[in-house]
């Protein structure tokens, strides 16, 4: 998430240069706390916005870190999130700050929702001349329903393909929509729309002179060309019934995706899957509800199932050894 839009588009006007970051919590930097936090929480609920809170806001919440008094929640709690993330230690530490870090990850969000957010926030773009783009999908599944709420942060909603729990108000509209989109999920209109996602942040990329294109997703197993080929080789009917004995007109888009922009940090098909490499062999392949509330024995993955400071410095560390060394 951008934190200061103004300090970044004065950065954007001197050094003309910057390295944009696209994708969800993963890529936010959510999870990538300080060590030496005395207070480090021992609960899952606790961990995601502990830092850079004032004395007197840490009182008033009594130990209740998801508290949103005084808008800390996200004002405050972003910052160490932001400057710790991969694409803040790989600009600062590795590039000797040649590069502008723009950081598009958004909590909860991903894909479409980051890339919309991105032109949402008031970014000079015209100033840029070399434009990076790293995509770093979560799973297809997630839809996005722009809201209008000028406190929404994100400026999305997150659609599921299943219902989720809440009681306010906002979250009783939002479970209408919600609602209508775990109805009418179809994993094939996913990738389509993921298919266009990747396109539109390719075309980017390709506007801007000597800029590269990448792409990492940050723990789906299923972002792969046989997958791709399985799902777009259904076919639905008017209806949106399946049928069999047709071929589908969108087998094309497998062999039009751009499979060779992807990158494998040590032969990884994903981030989980390389930060795993440096955890006893039992907790591959990544799953969620593992690492939630436990973390993993050498700490790359937080009790939030987040990467870690250190996670994010690997893969700093990788993406300067492979891509810009």
């Amino acid at each position: 998430m951008i934190i200061d839009v103004g300090a970044i588009n004065k950065e954007l006007k001197l050094k003309k240069k910057a390295i944009a970051v696209y994708g969800c919590s993963w890529a936010a930097g959510q999870g990538a706390y300080d060590s030496e936090l005395d207070i480090y929480p021992t609960k899952m609920k606790n961990s995601r916005r502990l830092f850079a809170l004032p004395e007197h806001v840490l009182e008033k919440t009594k130990g209740d870190w998801n508290h949103n008094q005084d808008g800390y929640y996200f004002e405050e709690s972003f910052v160490q999130e932001n400057d710790n993330s991969f694409v803040s230690v790989l600009t600062k530490e590795y590039l000797n700050n040649d590069y502008v870090p723009l950081n598009f990850g958004l909590p909860g969000c991903g894909n479409a929702a980051s890339i919309r957010y991105a032109d949402i926030i008031g970014i000079d773009w015209e100033t840029i001349e070399t434009l990076d783009v790293i995509f770093m999908p979560t799973d297809v599944s997630r839809g996005y329903y722009p809201t209008v709420d000028e406190s929404n942060k994100f400026c999305h909603w997150t659609l599921w393909p299943h219902i989720p729990t809440g009681r306010d108000n906002v979250a009783r509209t939002y479970h209408k929509i919600s609602a209508e989109y775990t109805k009418s999920y179809i994993e094939k209109r996913a990738i389509i729309d993921f298919f266009f996602h990747t396109r539109h942040l390719q075309w980017i990329s390709k506007s801007f002179k000597n800029s590269k294109f990448m792409i990492l997703p940050a723990f789906s197993p299923f972002i792969t060309k046989e997958y791709f080929r399985k799902t777009l080789g259904e076919v639905y009917n008017h209806l949106e019934e399946r049928i069999k004995g047709k071929k589908s007109k969108y087998l094309h888009m497998v062999d039009e995706y751009p499979w060779n922009c992807f990158v494998t940090p040590n032969g990884a098909v994903n981030w989980a899957e390389f930060i795993l490499q440096q955890e006893p062999e039992e907790w591959t392949p990544f799953e969620f509800m593992n690492v939630i509330d436990k973390g993993t024995p050498n700490g790359f993955l937080t009790i939030c199932a987040h990467p870690s400071k250190k996670s994010h410095k690997l893969l700093a560390e990788w993406f300067y050894n492979n891509e810009y060394k």
